[in-house]
């Protein structure tokens, strides 16, 4: 403590420093913390102050500013005396103390020498790809110096294992192969005192081991969805990495470190490694490749650049496809334009898509026309839309992204709508149509939205109202109902107007009506009725007949067949037309059968016609049935006789019976009449049937029915009455046992199958049954037992009820001891008078088996070790004797009872042990046993087993240690040493190369010893090595072998190792692919290093020097670092380095280097160099195109490159050079890699920049030559788009009066789509695409101005909003603008009436219509009507109201109900309108009533006229106004003959009356006249027709004349001939006994041979037969087949089997072959259906004919047994053939009508070929339709008739089609056809035919056709079918047909 005394002043001070436990300290290390604390007073005098301030002063003798308080913590950095002092006012400032402290010093330097300072910290920087300082292994230390203490690592930052504290002043740590990137971070060295660890001094390097930069993406191909994420992985290696940078398109570049996203692309990572990259909200324009940059960046010194690395991987993101589908209009009224938009969106690009409509479930396929790449819009144009466009549309896009379809849907619903719309058809068509016919008439309405309303009125009657829900007669379409209104028989009350309605909803009610009037005419008509059809016997009924006419009918009678009833028919009139009459009967037997009613009138020209009529009365008994002996349940003993009966009462008799058989057993039948009666009927109406059954048997059980049939007349259906009883046989149960086992002592063998069955049977069947099994060795089990008494039975027991058995099959299929024993059956039954009887069945079964032996011994034992032998013995019946035998003799014969056990009874087993085995106890052990198994016979079963002893083996190696040997040393031996039991008898030497050399004691066969061995139990074995390379380098291995008996192998062995090694110093050798220095940029570049040696090369690098001098390290493999990308060859390091595409940084140095250890095991190094030089040609990099905003700054940069380094740049713009760079000006900047830059100011951007420009760059390359490039990109300078409509202000625009509006759009890019959206009209739009051109536009001022215009005419609806919109491409994206104007339509008021003048006649309805249309529209008030007469008030007849058209529309009716003459003259409609008057007139006249009647038509000839006769023919007709008639005459047999005249002379005989007058001249081209008058007036038609003459005496004269002479003579002889001939004819005709052959048989032709294809008609005598005469066969000789069995009539097709067709030819229609003449048999043709139709015809019934031909023989009968019904089989690829048909009119005949071949009219096929008709020639030449020759005849004929000979064939494999009757060959009589049997008008009809008649010889003119003769027969007429009468047996000749089934 100093003191100090001034005055009164007192001070007094000290300083100390101390440590943090309060310790005085005086020494410290640098960085030491010490708390320096100073003590001092000082006041002037007592009582003073004693506040005061510290002053503390640093070793520098600084004052340390801030500190003024008495402790100061210091932190220590050298070695000097701290100060502290003291001030304030009374003492001043007192004098310093102070305390010295001491720091120790130490000297600290890294070790190695390229750590350089970058302060602070110092940073020691090293690459890895960097060999050129050979810094192997890497190390840091420090070194320092301390009198006392020692020196460590400290690692005060980074991760470094393994640090150590060492005494020694130097320390060195060595990163061996931890030479890595993530060894980099700061290192700490220190140096600290021993004994505290205290820490003097530090210092810090920050270590930085630099990679370089390495990238990988994953995945590299990625396919998105729209608005869908896109993730992928990029992987960023290398050390230190500055920057992660992730490019794309849409000008995408952004660092993954610095920033995390831009716009919706986004970058993360969690580890720094590893950058996930989001690209988000994925849209088509985000397509393309991704590129991820990583860049590294680090020095090489103090005074070099930053060493950047750079890698980078790409991604492609494709875009999946997106598919929108848009309608132009939608919904769209029907006829207007719509069109489908389907844009297809994807990258790469989309595939053209596919458009499908669908509706009700049914798709199809729409084409468009597309076009756009990654962007396709595709159209399709409906021009003229119409309601069936509507459906549900689906466009399907689809693009392929790496292999893969990426599909995409879009759909709608288009409608296609309009108004409703009526129409009213009807059919037949036609004015006026006859009373009785039918019309149908079709209301249809149709629109869209469907129409919900539907009316057909018949004047104001509502046929049908439809209004909506389920009506089964709406027929509903999609878009459309109809409804069919027929009137089967017209009325003549049905004249009247008839209208059709329909209404809908499209936007508001629509309606819509169409209109038909029909006139109905009448003739007279009768009906026929009776009150009971079918009256039982003893009943009353009553027939009505009614004969309505024209004029009343004068004539009715009724006919009970062809009887006339005169007696209780009465008639009276009922009306001015009507005459009802009426029968009443009561009914008996005889009162059944066809009643006929007619009637006859005069009708015009007072022409007598009648009309019958026809009724069926049928009288009826119904059947009965009864059983006589058979009840309920009677009982029957089984194998008795036994006989059921059965009556049977009915009528009309009972024509059938069936007795129903109960089970499998046919029905038994009877049937009236025929020959196969399987039951026994007798009685008519009473029938007793009887059935007898010699054997009962249970098939014979159950339930017999017996069932009566009759035919109530009239009926086609059967009457039938059942009874039924039930019978049951009866029998006492009976068991069957049977089994399987052939064995007389019922042995089975074990193991084999065997099966016991059990069958009880019985009657009643037995209803208890049980099976049981006692086996040999135990109880009685049982195995089934089945009671029907019990509601469960084993499926097990089989029940047969048709066979009354129970059975169980008890079925063994692997026999067992088990099974043996006795096996029992026993059943019960309930028999006659239900009595239980019982019986029971047992067999016994013995199972066997052959003993087998099995022994247990282990095949090696251990020399010492316990051997155990085990003996199983098992069979049955069991073992008696079991052996042991040791190599043949026996060792043990065991006691089976004491010795050995037995579990189970037929299984023995015997042991045998030895406890110390030896060499003795091996050889071969024997087991024998055995036993008695079939037929008590011994057998005996053995089994052996081999033991053995074992001793290892042992092996030795000289030299036994490895040995080392330089390259081709001298020579070495190796030996080897083998010892072992049993004599070794191997040994083998494998050598370093894989080779082995062996020796074998046995060299029997191909062994060859190759190693030299000699010795028994030892074995020695040599091998010399006489120069050493390197392949004797490796391994040797020494193995002996000895045969041991060794559980797991039957081979020991024993193995010795040693490896020789060959030494060599290394030898590094490098090499390239190119042949010279230069290498062309991108290409390969292949460097192979090469280091050899021995031992192995353990050490290779490559090292790289650039042309900086800089080294980088490519590959560096050594022991602490191996790679893989080294390979190893035999005593080699070989290392390829490839540069797939070299850059300009590869130019340089490549040093190979190598090391190895080799002699004495010396580390050796050997190196090489190789120089490479890259050279590319100037390339300009891709230049993206600019787009830059209207009036903003503009910069263009891009990038070149080239090797060696580009020396000129100059970008030209279109107006001339922008600059040019030689390395002296500062546009352009870099070596190799250049970028350069041009910028544009704001104000001089505008449209004019837009262009392109052209970059132009040089330098020197391969060869030092001097190359060009040039590239080209464009400036596009943007802008919104604008737009502006014409008239731009609120205006008014005239309804009908074309407008045009103008649409002015403006940008940049330019416009690319203009839309002027109209109301009403949709949008029209122009694209600059071309795909839409609805609006015109043109350009102007570069593109970037559109003038649109589009001229309309406005309409109603075209009020509203105009709109013009602009789009374009701009800078920031898709843009669209719209400019707005409303405009209002006005139309002027207008009026129209829908005719200008008008006629009516009085009484008429006067409706006149007027039309006001105007926007706006007037009142109604405004409208009135004025006649030019003002006293005429029309008001009363007026009617006005809105149009349902629009709501712009007054539509005002003027009716007046009654026309009077007083309303002629002129009808005025009037609007007032704003004080103006707009108005239209109509003239109107009125006359007398408008009328036309049926005209009267007569003719003044004969009823027959001869040829060229002058004949009037007289039209008179009544109507007004007077109408104008025309004459059709015509032939009654050829529709195609006739003539069209006008009148002669035309006479009014008053004001409606008018006669018409017509001449012509007769002509025998027509047989018989027909005329029809046709009259018109301009609203009425009609006609009327009648019979004309019969044209007579016009056939040809004969052809020979009677005279005198010889020829006179010969001619009186014929005739002789012929009139004998035709008297022997009808008196053969005449005979009584007919001949009756079989139904359906045929017979032989004799006159043909072969027969012919056909059926002909040729002269077998007089006159020509057809006979059906096709064999089965394939000769005549065979005879002929019966209808059943007729094969194809075709020629030259393959055999379709018996029952092909089964038709009779078409040209049987002709005569048959029988001469009675008035044969009532008629014939058709049986074809195949009409088209449409399903099934064929069936022949039902055949009926005999009468006459058996006398020359004909008598093939076998074939007779048919049942109908017959066509086949469905055809052939061929023609239509099928339809009918056999007859024309109508040809069917005359003086015979009375077939009632058995009656034909139907079925649907006429339209124009259909006429083949095989009969044609009536006048000469001998060919018929025109078919080949038709005349046949010879000794006599003279008139050739009026032909006969069918040789028919010609349709085609081939064809059947004939049809057989008509030609027209021409008609008799002269017209046939009577009544009205409401209308024919169709000029096609052939069908109709029955007739019977068939005989001419007398020569044929009279006037005489029918004796060979093809057709009536036709009125309904009224046809008799019913013939009932079936009973069989008659006789021979059979023709096939007749005669009831045929309609054709459905």
């Amino acid at each position: 403590v100093s003191t100090q005394s001034t005055g009164t002043v007192v001070a007094a001070y000290t300083v100390l420093a101390v440590d943090e436990n309060g310790n005085r300290k005086d020494k410290a290390t640098v960085g030491d913390e010490v708390l320096l604390v100073c003590g001092a007073v000082c006041r002037t005098v007592p009582g003073g102050s004693w506040d005061i301030t510290y002053i503390w002063k640093d070793v520098s003798d600084q004052v340390i500013t801030g500190q003024n308080k008495r402790e100061y913590k210091v932190k220590i950095d050298k070695s000097g005396n701290y100060k502290c002092g003291i001030a304030n006012s009374e003492c001043g400032t007192s004098t310093l103390a102070s305390v010295s402290i001491n720091v120790k010093e130490a000297k600290l330097n890294p070790l190695l020498k390229f750590t350089f300072s970058k302060s602070p910290p110092q940073y020691m920087w090293y690459d890895i790809s960097d060999n050129t300082k050979s810094h192997d292994p890497f190390e840091i230390g420090c070194e320092g110096s301390l009198s006392s203490g020692s020196v460590s690592f400290q690692n005060a930052v980074y991760k470094m294992p393994d640090l150590k504290t060492g005494t020694s002043a130097t320390e060195v740590y060595d990163f061996g192969s931890s030479f890595t990137s993530d060894k980099s971070g700061v290192y700490q060295c220190g140096i600290h005192n021993s004994p505290n660890k205290a820490l003097w001094y530090q210092k810090t390097t920050n270590v930085v081991i630099a990679a370089p930069a390495t990238a990988a993406i994953t995945p590299t191909i990625i396919s998105v969805k729209h608005d869908a994420t896109a993730t992928f992985t990029c992987t960023a290696g290398g050390y230190p990495i500055v920057s992660v940078t992730i490019s794309g398109p849409n000008s995408l570049n952004f660092d993954c470190i610095t920033s995390q996203s831009s716009g919706d692309v986004t970058c993360s990572s969690a580890d720094k490694s590893n950058y996930v990259i989001n690209v988000q909200n994925f849209k088509l324009e985000y397509t393309g490749s991704y590129r991820c940059t990583v860049k590294t960046k680090w020095y090489k010194s103090d005074s070099t650049p930053a060493i950047e690395s750079s890698k980078f991987d790409e991604v492609t993101l494709s875009y999946e496809s997106t598919t929108e589908l848009t309608a132009s209009t939608n919904p769209a009224n029907k006829g207007t334009s719509v069109t489908l938009t389907c844009i297809v969106k994807g990258n790469p690009e989309p595939s053209k898509p596919v458009l499908t409509k669908t509706v009700d479930g049914s798709s199809s396929t729409i084409d468009m026309t597309c076009s756009g790449t990654t962007t396709k819009t595709c159209k399709k144009v409906f021009s003229s839309s119409q309601y069936t466009d509507s459906g549900d549309y689906k466009c399907d896009g689809e693009n392929m992204i790496d292999g893969d379809k990426k599909s995409s849907t879009a759909s709608l619903k288009l409608e296609i709508v309009g108004n409703v719309k009526a129409t009213l058809t009807q059919t037949p068509s036609g004015d006026e149509l006859d009373k009785g016919s039918s019309v149908t008439f079709t209301c249809k309405v149709e629109g869209n939205p469907r129409p919900t309303k539907l009316i057909l009125k018949k004047g104001d009657e509502v046929l049908k109202s439809y209004t909506g829900g389920s009506d089964t007669s709406i027929e509903k379409g999609t878009f459309h109902i109809s409804y069919d209104e027929t009137i089967s028989s017209l009325k003549l009350d049905d004249t009247a107007t008839y209208t059709c309605e329909g209404e809908n909803d499209n936007g508001g009610k629509q309606t819509d009506t169409a209109t038909k009037t029909i006139t109905v005419v009448s003739d007279v008509t009768v009906t026929l009725t009776a009150s009971d059809s079918t009256p039982t016997v003893g009943n009353a009924f009553t027939i009505t007949c009614t004969a309505t006419g024209g004029r009343k009918p004068h004539s009715v009678e009724l006919k009970q067949g062809a009887t006339q009833i005169t007696a209780g028919f009465s008639c009276i009139d009922d009306g001015d037309y009507t005459k009802k009459c009426t029968y009443t009967s009561t009914a008996g037997y005889t009162s059944g059968g066809t009643y006929s009613c007619t009637g006859k009138n005069r009708v015009a020209g007072n022409t007598e016609r009648e009309a019958t009529k026809t009724v069926d009365i049928s009288v009826s008994k119904v059947v009965a049935v009864s059983f006589v002996t058979l009840a309920s349940n009677t009982e029957a003993s089984y194998g008795s006789k036994y006989t059921i009966t059965c009556n049977v009462e009915g009528g009309d008799k009972p024509h059938k019976v069936t007795l129903n058989i109960p089970g499998s057993g046919s029905d038994k039948t009877w049937q009236r009449g025929s020959s196969s009666n399987t039951l026994t009927c007798n009685g008519e109406f009473q029938l007793v049937c009887e059935y007898e059954i010699a054997n009962l048997d249970y098939s014979h059980k159950g339930q017999y029915t017996c069932t009566g049939y009759n035919k109530l007349p009239g009926e086609t259906s059967e009457q039938t009455k059942s009874a039924s009883g039930s019978l049951v046989v009866v029998k006492d149960v009976e068991v069957l046992l049977t089994d399987t086992i052939t064995s007389s002592s019922n042995e089975v063998y074990h193991g084999n199958s065997f099966t016991v069955t059990c069958v009880a049977n019985g009657g009643r069947i037995p209803f208890y049954l049980k099976f049981s099994h006692t086996p040999t060795s135990s109880t009685s089990k049982q195995l089934v037992l089945y009671d029907s008494t019990d509601s469960k039975t084993p499926q097990s027991v089989k029940v047969d009820q048709g066979a009354n058995t129970l059975t169980y099959v008890r079925s063994v299929t692997s026999s067992d001891y088990n099974d043996d024993g006795r096996y029992n059956c026993f059943s019960k039954n309930k028999a006659a008078s239900n009595a239980e009887k019982s019986n029971e069945k047992d067999v016994s079964i013995i199972v066997v088996k052959n003993v087998t032996s099995t022994m247990t011994a282990p095949s090696i034992v251990n020399k010492g070790s316990q051997l155990t032998i085990t003996c199983s013995a098992e069979g049955n019946r069991p073992p008696h004797e079991v052996i042991l035998k040791k190599d043949g003799n026996i060792l043990k014969n065991w006691s089976l009872d004491s010795e050995c056990t037995s579990s189970p009874f037929y299984k023995f087993e015997c042991v045998h042990s030895v406890s110390n085995s030896g060499y003795s106890n091996g050889g071969e052990y024997k087991c024998v046993s055995k036993n008695r198994a079939l037929e008590n016979k011994e057998v005996s079963s053995e089994d052996n087993q081999s033991v053995q002893i074992s001793q290892s083996v042992l092996t030795s190696l000289n030299p036994n240690s490895d040995k080392e040997l330089e390259w081709d040393s001298p020579s070495l031996t190796l030996t080897c040493n083998v010892e072992g039991g049993l004599k070794p008898h191997k040994a083998t030497l494998e050598l370093p190369d894989g080779s082995v050399l062996s020796w074998s004691r046995d060299t029997t066969g191909d062994v060859t010893n190759n190693l030299t061995c000699t010795g028994n139990n030892t074995v020695q074995c040599s091998h010399e090595i006489v120069s050493t390379t390197y392949d004797s380098t490796g391994n040797y291995s020494c193995t002996g072998y000895n045969k041991l008996p060794d559980a797991h192998s039957t081979v020991n062995k024993k193995s010795k190792t040693v490896e020789i090694i060959v030494v060599k110093d290394v030898k590094a050798s490098i090499t390239a692919n190119t042949a010279s220095d230069e290498v062309d940029y991108g290409t390969e570049l292949k460097l192979t290093c090469r280091v050899e040696g021995g031992r192995t090369p353990f050490y290779l690098s490559i090292n790289f020097t650039d042309g900086d001098g800089l080294v980088n390290n490519i590959i560096r493999h050594n022991v602490g670092n191996q790679t893989s990308q080294v390979t190893k060859g035999k005593n080699s390091l070989n290392y390829v380095h490839v540069i797939d595409k070299v850059a300009f940084n590869n130019t340089g140095s490549y040093k190979c280097s190598g090391k190895n250890n080799a002699l004495n095991n010396a580390e050796k190094s050997d190196e090489e160099s190789k120089n490479i030089v890259v050279v590319k040609d100037v390339t300009i990099e891709e230049i993206d195109n600019v787009e830059v905003d209207y009036g903003t700054a503009l910069t263009l940069t891009f990038k070149l490159n080239g090797g060696r380094s580009p020396h000129y740049v100059k970008l030209d713009g279109e107006n001339g050079q922008i600059f040019a760079w030689e390395r002296k000006t500062t546009e352009c900047t870099g070596t190799n890699e250049i970028t350069c830059t041009k910028k544009v100011g704001a104000s001089d951007v505008n449209w004019g920049y837009d262009g392109t420009y052209t970059v132009t760059a040089k330098n020197k390359a391969r060869n030092d030559i001097e190359v060009t490039a040039t590239k080209n990109f464009d400036v596009t300078v943007y802008k919104d788009v604008v737009a502006t409509i014409t008239p731009s202000s609120k205006d008014t625009i005239i309804y009908h009066q074309d407008k045009t509006i103008t649409c002015l759009v403006e940008g940049g890019k330019p416009p690319h789509q203009v839309d002027l959206v109209l109301p009403s009209l949709g949008t029209k739009t122009w694209k600059s695409d071309g795909t839409e051109t609805s609006l015109t536009c043109s350009r102007t001022d570069g593109d970037h101005v559109l003038t649109c215009t589009h001229t309309f005419t406005p309409e109603y609806n075209s009020d509203g909003d105009y709109k013009c919109k602009g789009y374009n491409e701009a800078r920031s994206g898709s843009k669209e603008k719209e400019s707005v104007v409303q405009l209002t339509t006005v139309r002027p008021t207008e009026v129209t009436v829908s005719k200008d003048s008008a006629s009516y006649v009085t009484d008429d309805k006067i409706e006149l219509n007027c039309t006001v249309v105007g926007k706006p529209l007037v009142e109604k008030t405004a409208v009135s009507w004025k006649h030019d007469n003002d006293s005429l008030d029309l008001n009363q007849f007026v009617k006005t109201e809105k149009g349902a058209k629009d709501a712009f529309t007054l539509n005002s009716t003027l009716v007046i109900t009654k026309a009077e003459t007083k309303y002629s003259g002129k009808f005025t409609c009037s609007v007032t309108d704003k004080g103006k008057i707009v108005s239209k007139s109509v003239k109107v006249s009125i006359h007398n009533r408008k009328f036309l009647d049926s005209p009267i038509v007569k003719h003044g000839g004969v009823e027959s006229m001869e040829e060229n006769v002058k004949m009037t023919v007289t039209c008179l007709v009544e109507g007004f106004p007077t109408p104008s008639a025309n004459l059709t005459y015509g032939d009654m047999t050829d529709n195609a003959l006739s003539e069209t005249i006008g009148p002669n002379r035309t006479v009014s005989q008053s004001t409606t009356l008018t006669k018409f007058e017509f001449d012509l001249t007769t002509s025998c081209d027509y047989s018989q006249y027909t005329f029809t008058c046709d009259v018109e007036t301009p609203q009425h038609t009609n006609s009327a027709s009648a019979d004309g003459p019969l044209m007579i005496d016009c056939a040809d004269p004969l052809p020979v004349i009677l005279g005198g002479g010889v020829g006179g003579g010969v001619v009186f002889i014929v005739i002789i001939v012929l009139a004998v001939f035709f008297i022997l004819k009808k008196f053969r005709g005449k005979k009584s006994d007919s001949y009756s052959p079989e139904n359906g048989t045929q017979i032989q032709n004799p006159v043909f041979t072969p027969d012919p294809n056909y059926a002909t008609v040729e002269s077998q005598g007089l006159p020509g037969y057809s006979h059906l005469n096709r064999p089965v066969g394939g000769t005549s000789e065979e005879g002929y087949s019966s209808i059943a069995q007729m094969n194809s009539n075709a020629v030259g097709v393959p055999p379709l089997g018996d029952d092909a067709y089964a038709t009779l030819d078409t040209a049987s229609n002709g005569r048959m072959g029988h001469t009675r003449k008035g044969s009532d048999e008629a014939y058709a043709a049986l074809n195949r259906p009409a088209p449409g139709k399903e099934k064929r015809g069936v022949i039902r019934k055949y009926k005999p004919i009468a006459n058996k031909p006398k020359t004909f023989g008598l093939p076998p009968a074939l007779p048919s047994t049942d109908n017959i019904e066509m086949g469905e089989t055809s052939h061929g690829s023609k239509p099928e053939p339809t009918y056999a048909t007859v024309d109508p009119k040809t069917m005359k005949s003086k015979a009375k009508q077939s009632e058995y071949a009656d034909v139907t009219l079925p649907d006429v096929p339209p124009e259909v070929p006429i083949y095989g008709q009969h044609s009536r020639q006048p000469v001998a030449t060919n018929s025109e339709y078919t080949d038709v020759t005349l046949p010879f005849l000794f006599f003279f004929e008139d050739s009026l008739y032909s006969n069918i000979s040789n028919r010609q064939d349709s085609a081939p494999a064809e059947d004939p089609v049809y057989a008509q009757v030609d027209l021409k060959s008609r008799s002269m009589r017209k046939p009577v056809v009544e009205d409401e049997e209308e024919l169709p008008p000029e096609v052939p009809v069908y109709g029955t035919m007739g019977q068939l008649t005989e001419p007398d010889y020569p044929s009279p003119a006037d005489e029918e056709d004796p060979y093809a003769t057709v009536e036709f027969v009125p309904k009224s007429k046809r008799k019913p079918p013939r009932p079936q009468l009973e069989q008659r047996s006789s021979e059979g000749v023709y096939a007749t047909i005669t009831d045929l089934q309609e054709n459905p």
